[in-house]
């Protein structure tokens, strides 16, 4: 099942992204939860809400954490089976106090129909999240008793990936597709898969192999992305992605 995500266009409106799914012969989408309007019809794989918990400032979690049921209650209304999320930052904290911080933050929320799932983030997004490999983000889902979202374009060059992965069966909400080409820098500077070196093909047979049968999120960002034009890239990414699959 291939999904594209809301963050490939940008600020472009719900309507729009339903739109091109559908051109694209995509069935779902994966909407930022700022697009949920409440009106338009969505298929939705996930809904995203980032950087969920200020963790060093305790006083502001009943807000934050409304805020969250809030996409949690928006992601149960649209068919949605997860709300992946950002943790939010951990400044001033060591990671432990910060995993802490964040147990206790999000733990009212666990019972909810609709599963919560981590993000690990690059390290240079300190300022929305604390954890940055996957093994560290399946430690916490692991304790928090949440999910966990496979980037494989933020955890392929990880040790032990293959282990990580069998380890997070049962465990994996959503899985994102994209690729890297050498050379490249720049943050969020992503390709179509087929474009770069990950090995997605094999990573992609992994977790099918440990029993996932959720969606393959196409997440396309960056620079390379808009030279091509979004459109284009995505129609390349859907094609090569459903090769993979069959």
């Amino acid at each position: 099942m291939i999904s594209i995500n809301g963050l490939c266009t940008g600020d472009a409106p719900l309507e729009h992204d339903v739109e091109l799914a559908r051109s694209l012969g995509v069935a779902q989408l994966c909407v930022p939860h700022w697009k949920l309007d409440g009106t338009t019809p969505v298929t939705a794989s996930a809904v995203l809400h980032p950087n969920a918990f200020t963790l060093s400032s305790a006083e502001l979690w009943p807000s934050q954490r409304a805020a969250l049921r809030s996409s949690m209650d928006r992601a149960a209304a649209v068919g949605a089976p997860c709300v992946y999320l950002t943790t939010g930052p951990g400044f001033g904290l060591s990671w432990e106090a910060a995993a802490v911080a964040f147990r206790e933050a999000v733990s009212p929320l666990v019972a909810h129909p609709v599963r919560l799932a981590v993000e690990p983030t690059n390290p240079l997004r300190s300022d929305i999240g604390f954890v940055h490999t996957l093994r560290d983000a399946l430690d916490l889902a692991l304790d928090c008793d949440v999910d966990v979202c496979v980037d494989l374009f933020a955890c392929w060059y990880e040790r032990g990936l293959r282990d990580t992965l069998r380890r997070a069966a049962g465990r994996i909400a959503l899985v994102q597709v994209s690729d890297y080409v050498p050379g490249t820098v720049a943050l969020g500077d992503r390709a179509v898969p087929g474009d770069g070196v990950i090995p997605l093909a094999s990573l992609i047979g992994a977790v099918l192999e440990d029993g996932y049968g959720g969606a393959f999120d196409l997440e396309l960002l960056g620079p390379r992305i808009a030279a091509e034009g979004i459109d284009k890239a995505l129609r390349r990414a859907v094609v090569w992605l459903d090769n993979t699959l069959r």
